[in-house]
């Protein structure tokens, strides 16, 4: 048994929160006030850590202007959280490289050979191989660079990534996650604890085995002593957590992941709140051996998820739809308690929801826009194949009453409104509104959300409004 398993808690250790600061989503896009509130919040609510990624392949060097209003951002995250008490992981990818990456060194990413049947998900194409000769040096050279940024607002650990978007199928770094990335990762390590005194060493074994025959769990288990000298934990994906219930490698604690942001919604967060409380609950009943959990963020859409999550986390006797009360008696009043609870399980119930755009016999998601043609004439479709009306049309009643029982502030929060919106929505849907009807409602999230000219498509609220001018944009950066 791991020692970790070993005694009963009241809490779980881990209740930290990755805030992705990328793509110009909230986080990015919001106010310093807005950020520094919003962490204040959430470590009202029981979070004790946050964690941070600086995307390098967004820019060319640490010199570019876009590289330092990023850095600001994660600094400004950081500084917070070493303000109120809590733990700042900086995340990176073993690999990952700038824009401006020497050809001659960049990884493989292609499948065919090597034990690799799928080509690797999510490379930029700018990362190297550290087996090129020079590529290791630069790649140290650079997240030295990266991690000086943060002298002034110190991580007191960083988690080091094998995939999505690193990696390498070349003959000498294959399988990647058993070999070419544990190379590299045990000298990340070496840097990073050189740099920052006391700092933690999180490995994570994210898609491992994902893209072909590879036997990377297998090997990290048979060098697990030899991992354990430079990391002192383990991040392992929801999926994999069957693989580590018994024994992990190292004998390392481990700790997971929720994915709060990217599922039942495209665009995400796109129809409003997203709300899963039963679904969290479920992960955390069937993972009481973790350490914890680190919700994945991609903007405030999942507030409420995030709350639920921390507050099981917090207290593991308390059911998802009790923390949903919680947070409806916070916000919203503690007369709304009960309607709260009753409409976020019914909004649950009918999520899947998805925007398509449709040129003639085609139809693209927001992650395909680039086969649109913004010269042509196209409508947006949406998909929501599991709303049922007459829980629509409960949910949305019961969010009348509570409105009805709030003051007037209470009832333009964001925190309502997204609520509110998503109720509004699913019933128009249901009932076969058309764009004018949805139309001002999309726009209303957009303005929560601080979309911007810049945000990628999926992450604008899919009026056509916003859409053409997406479409046009996302044509113009390919």
């Amino acid at each position: 048994m791991l020692p970790f398993l070993a005694t009963a808690r009241e809490a779980f250790p881990e209740r930290s929160v990755y805030f992705a600061t990328h793509f110009r989503n909230w986080y990015e896009e919001a106010s310093d006030a807005e950020v520094e509130h919003y962490l204040e919040e959430l470590a009202e609510w029981g979070m004790n850590g946050v964690g941070a990624w600086f995307d390098m392949h967004d820019f060319s060097g640490m010199d570019d202007i876009g590289a330092q209003r990023r850095i600001a951002r994660l600094k400004l995250v950081f500084r917070t959280a070493r303000r109120l008490g809590l733990r700042r992981d900086l995340l990176f990818l073993a690999n990952e490289s700038f824009s401006s990456s020497p050809i001659e060194l960049r990884a493989d990413w292609r499948a065919g050979k090597n034990g690799y049947t799928r080509n690797l998900v999510g490379h930029y194409h700018v990362e190297l191989c550290p087996s090129k000769p020079g590529a290791t040096e630069l790649l140290l050279k650079w997240r030295r660079q990266v991690l000086a940024a943060f002298k002034d607002a110190p991580p007191t650990e960083i988690t080091i990534f094998p995939y999505d978007q690193g990696g390498c199928t070349c003959g000498n770094c294959a399988p990647w996650g058993a070999n070419g990335f544990l190379k590299l990762a045990q000298k990340l390590s070496t840097l990073a604890k050189a740099t920052f005194s006391g700092v933690r060493v999180n490995l994570s074994t994210w898609r491992f085995d994902a893209f072909g025959n590879l036997h990377e769990w297998d090997g990290a288990f048979a060098r697990g002593a030899e991992i354990a000298k430079w990391a002192d934990r383990l991040y392992v994906a929801p999926n994999d957590l069957p693989r580590v219930r018994e024994a992990s490698p190292g004998g390392l604690p481990v700790f997971s992941t929720s994915e709060i942001s990217m599922q039942g919604m495209l665009p995400w967060g796109g129809y409003g709140a997203n709300p899963m409380p039963m679904r969290l609950q479920r992960e955390i009943a069937d993972n009481p051996n973790l350490l914890g959990l680190r919700p994945y963020s991609e903007g405030v859409y999942e507030d409420l998820n995030k709350v639920v999550a921390l507050e099981m986390l917090r207290n593991p006797k308390k059911t998802a739809l009790d923390a949903v009360g919680d947070y409806a008696a916070r916000y919203f009043g503690e007369a709304t308690r009960e309607s709260v609870k009753e409409a976020v399980r019914l909004m649950e119930e009918n999520m899947a929801h998805t925007a398509n755009v449709v040129q003639g016999n085609m139809r693209r998601t927001a992650y395909a826009l680039d086969a649109v043609n913004a010269a042509k004439s196209w409508t947006i479709s949406h998909v929501a194949p599991k709303i049922d009306v007459v829980k629509a049309r409960r949910a949305k009643a019961l969010l009348d009453e509570v409105e009805l029982a709030m003051d007037v502030p209470r009832r333009a929060s964001w925190r309502f409104r997204i609520l509110r919106l998503r109720a509004d929505i699913d019933c128009a849907l249901a009932e076969g509104a058309n764009g004018e009807r949805l139309a001002p409602l999309f726009a209303e999230l957009a303005h929560v959300y601080h979309v911007s000219n810049a945000t990628p498509p999926w992450l604008v609220p899919p009026s056509e409004a916003l859409w053409h001018k997406t479409v046009h944009l996302w044509q113009t950066c390919l």
